[in-house]
């Protein structure tokens, strides 16, 4: 008999459809990336602002449909 999920593996598929969730990790991407000096490591903390940006797009979607 097939255990059920553990409580941590539900709030991680939770989250993947919480748009809210990375909406957050999108502003603290942001926040991190304008406290950097470095302007590579900047435009690759904006990129990953943008990839969860993408995410809770496609979270909504996925709610929502």
């Amino acid at each position: 008999m097939a255990r059920p999920p553990s409580q941590r593996v539900v709030a991680t598929l939770f989250k993947r459809f919480d748009a809210q969730h990375w909406r957050d990790r999108a502003g603290e991407a942001r926040a991190n990336a304008a406290k950097l000096d470095d302007p590579d490591a900047k435009r690759l903390m904006f990129e990953i602002a943008i990839t969860y940006d993408h995410l809770a797009i496609k979270a909504e979607e996925a709610r929502s449909g």
